[in-house]
């Protein structure tokens, strides 16, 4: 995920834009994490363009289970629902994808 951050540059005596990464870490079989370190460069919004504000100082953890009660945000629900996915990167060249729960192996 990528951010925009301005700076003003004293060459140029405006504002520009560079990227700056922010680490989104997948948990196997959890939530999506960003460190608390890096959350106050994170804006999130929900569909209707409201700020969702997240506990200053602290991690965000957002669901992937679809079953917490405190949505977007992980209540550790996922640990009681069965929900199972790692974190394997598709986009990796040699990265094998977990088999799916129950799917017959090879």
């Amino acid at each position: 995920m990528m951010i925009t951050c301005p700076l003003r540059l004293p060459q140029y005596g405006h504002l520009h834009t560079a990227e700056m990464p922010i680490t989104i870490r997948i948990r196997d079989n959890g939530p999506f994490v960003i460190s608390a370190d890096e959350a106050s460069q994170v804006r999130l919004e929900d569909s209707a363009g409201n700020e969702i504000l997240p506990t200053p100082g602290k991690n965000i953890s957002l669901c992937r289970c679809g079953q917490s009660q405190k949505r977007p945000f992980c209540d550790g629900t996922h640990k009681t629902c069965g929900f199972e996915s790692a974190a394997a990167s598709f986009a990796n060249p040699g990265a094998t994808p977990p088999t799916p729960p129950g799917a017959p192996t090879a």
